[in-house]
């Protein structure tokens, strides 16, 4: 229920028993405004009026109206922000239609699956379909500059301008099929593994990431992992519950003079460089297509080289088809005895059932992970159950500033696009 007119009595009443939204665009129309036709609201398919809040004076009790389902949006607006247009099997309700002749040139009429024209946004507003719920936190980031659909539906798919999308929702060819307007698909995050980039440009569909949002975030949790599993918090947190001391040996690994191994070399890893060498460590990195590092007094290596060599391996490499399982059972045999592994990437770079054998075995000496294959991992997974694995549920950019960094960077991306500005975008393979 939705009503634009907050000026008469009975209206303040249903206001206050909650049974309308109000909503308030401006001017008033003249009762000479009148929409008189049938329309489609939500699923409900009924015979029902948009009319205009000036006359009711000359209608029946409006809460009489609204108890017998005769009227569903009460308009004093003079832009409604949408329409459905009741069909019943006839095809002369058209844009050009006496019936439209209130409408925008800006609206777009579209006939939907149940066979009913749909006026979509009357505004000049791009339309943004986001394919996950959207926190409210963040509706500041959109208003005035564009209007929200979707919300973890497919609402307005067919219609939307640009699509704002998490890291469930695969977007290939038959998804792109349901958006023939889509312009662009902007990731809400710097991997991009959920859009299949060639389906997109097959689709004339540009894709955006946001390589720089979650970065510190990203980087300062791979810290905080990283000591979690070094300084084995997770044993001595559960001691001190037991109300047990320490053990008179130590445990964890000092990370002055240790060396860090980074496997990949981008902006996270280069930031977690910086880190460690802070703490005295020693850092070394493999990354095929780095051949001059970005960071003072970090060696390049490669890949078998590094496993050999470091104390502590942190993964910041993409998913790829040759990256996926690339720490697997051999990998994980050529590390240090000891040593430890770090993964705020992408869960499938690692195989779990070998790094369950190589914690279980003790060659490895524990694991921080942040993303896991499946994601999340299903409850009573031996990976939870260890005592020298640290899991977190894909955290890793979830700090207050870095969360609204992801959306910020991914709109803005999306309207840049649309407007025809300089954007992060994804290159389309070459043909």
């Amino acid at each position: 229920m939705m009503m634009y007119d907050f000026s008469h009595d009975e209206t303040q009443k249903l206001l206050g028993e909650d049974r309308v939204e109000a909503r308030l665009f401006g001017e008033c129309p003249q009762s000479s405004d009148l929409f008189g036709f049938t329309f489609h609201v939500s699923s409900r398919k009924a015979d029902r009026r948009l009319v205009t809040a000036d006359i009711l004076r000359d209608l029946e009790s409006f809460s009489q109206q609204m108890d017998q389902r005769r009227v569903d949006v009460v308009d004093a607006g003079s832009k409604p922000v949408e329409l459905f247009i009741g069909h019943d099997g006839r095809d002369d309700i058209l844009p050009n239609s006496p019936f439209m002749s209130r409408t925008t040139p800006a609206c777009r009429v579209h006939r939907d699956l149940n066979g009913y024209f749909r006026c979509m946004s009357l505004s000049s507003l791009p339309l943004l379909f986001v394919d996950h719920l959207f926190p409210d936190l963040y509706r500041d980031l959109v208003d005035g500059r564009a209007e929200l659909c979707g919300l973890g539906t497919d609402d307005r798919l067919d219609v939307a301008d640009a699509v704002i999308a998490g890291a469930t929702r695969t977007w290939d060819a038959e998804t792109f099929a349901l958006a023939p307007n889509l312009t662009v698909i902007s990731r809400v995050g710097v991997g991009y593994d959920n859009v299949n980039v060639p389906d997109a440009a097959a689709s004339g569909v540009i894709v955006c990431n946001a390589p720089l949002a979650p970065m510190v975030s990203t980087a300062e949790h791979t810290m905080a992992l990283l000591f979690a599993v070094t300084k084995v918090l997770p044993h001595q947190i559960d001691r001190a519950k037991s109300g047990l001391k320490g053990e008179p040996i130590g445990l964890a690994l000092e990370l002055d003079g240790s060396v860090l191994g980074l496997v990949g070399f981008g902006r996270i890893a280069s930031r977690v460089a910086v880190a460690a060498q802070t703490l005295g460590m020693r850092v070394v990195a493999a990354d095929p297509f780095v051949t001059e590092s970005p960071v003072a007094d970090v060696e390049l290596v490669a890949l078998e080289a590094l496993l050999s060599q470091a104390d502590v391996i942190s993964l910041h490499a993409p998913a790829m088809p040759e990256t996926v399982r690339m720490i697997d059972a051999a990998a994980l045999a050529r590390m240090k005895p000891g040593a430890y592994l770090i993964n705020c990437a992408r869960g499938v770079l690692v195989d779990h059932e070998a790094l369950l054998a190589a914690i279980d075995s003790g060659h490895l000496g524990g694991a921080g992970l942040d993303v896991t294959d499946p994601e999340p991992l299903p409850a009573g997974h031996p990976l939870l159950d260890r005592i020298n694995v640290v899991v977190t549920p894909h955290i890793a950019s979830a700090t207050v500033a870095g969360r609204r960094r992801l959306y910020e960077h991914s709109i803005e991306n999306a309207l840049a696009v649309l407007e025809g500005r300089p954007a992060s975008i994804v290159p389309w393979p070459s043909a």
